[in-house]
């Protein structure tokens, strides 16, 4: 009850600080990619915003990357772990196997 209640002041407070951030940043400003010759002229709010959601993109991509890798390892040492020890069943029936 109380993580809750903590988490909506958190959140609470958190929206407050992101909407006098954007009131006090309406300015307009141009942003160019230099080698393509592009520019686009937007609120500095909205230009922060965009840079901010394209690091999550790239941060949470990267991590997923990750993450695929280490599953498939997993199961790749699941596998073989489950033939090392048919392996030992068959050179030692009975024996205990302890996990």
């Amino acid at each position: 009850m109380i993580a809750r209640l903590l988490a909506v002041v958190f959140y609470a407070l958190l929206a407050v600080i992101l909407l006098a951030f954007i009131f006090s940043n309406r300015d307009v400003v141009e942003v160019s990619l230099f080698p393509l010759g592009v520019v686009a002229a937007m609120p500095l709010y909205f230009a922060l915003a965009l840079v901010f959601a394209i690091g999550l993109v790239l941060g949470l991509s990267y991590s997923l990357y990750l993450a695929i890798g280490f599953r498939r390892k997993r199961a790749r040492d699941r596998r073989l772990i489950a033939q090392l020890e048919r392996e030992l069943e068959e050179k030692e029936p009975g024996r205990e196997l302890v996990a």
